[in-house]
């Protein structure tokens, strides 16, 4: 996954998280708020990667 989709995406994830709990914040929190769901979602997404590209590696062995 190359990083332009994984800022979309954390960056969609992100502002459907902040939807859900923005009323249970001050409005000048939103912004604060956002930056550390995309923070988190972003880490994550690269993990995910990570993970998927070494489970493949395992998968599918070097012919070596």
């Amino acid at each position: 996954m190359d990083q332009r989709l994984i800022h979309d995406h954390a960056d969609d994830m992100a502002r459907q998280i902040l939807a859900t709990v923005k009323d249970c914040l001050f409005e000048e929190e939103h912004r604060i708020a956002f930056d550390e769901f995309y923070d988190i979602c972003r880490r994550e997404l690269e993990n995910y990667e990570a993970e998927a590209k070494r489970i493949e590696g395992r998968l599918r062995p070097s012919t070596n």
